[in-house]
């Protein structure tokens, strides 16, 4: 069996959407904080990076003070 998924779906799997939400409706109840990835910016504390396009949890990597 081969299946082929909506286009809409894409949509919703792209996690660059999340920081477009955080930015028009910060601290929402519903949303996490979520901010585009800069390699240059030191993040402290524990934080989850995640690619933009990955489906189902793939490559998701949990860092703490930007340590693997």
């Amino acid at each position: 069996t081969q299946w082929v998924e909506p286009c809409w779906k894409m949509l919703l799997s792209n996690k660059a959407i999340l920081v477009e939400l955080w930015k028009k409706f910060p601290h929402h109840p519903y949303l996490l904080e979520s901010h585009a990835f800069n390699a240059h910016v030191s993040l402290q504390g524990k934080w989850v990076k995640k690619p933009i396009l990955a489906r189902e949890g793939a490559n998701i990597r949990v860092l703490e003070d930007n340590i693997d």
